[in-house]
């Protein structure tokens, strides 16, 4: 996501847009933070030598 796009400003022009665009807010609050991170692996420093042939 663009990180312009946080800055739109929106117009909600009836009641059920308002519910939609609250319920989609408490939506995604309700996910896991640990979705949003990818898993990783420790490097050491002697494995990025290997890795980059030095």
């Amino acid at each position: 996501m663009a990180t312009s796009s946080i800055f739109k400003n929106i117009v909600l022009k009836d009641k059920e847009e308002i519910e939609k665009f609250i319920s989609a807010l408490e939506k995604s609050q309700n996910k896991k933070n640990e979705e949003q991170f990818k898993s990783y692996q420790e490097l050491k420093k002697e494995d990025l030598k290997e890795f980059f042939g030095e």
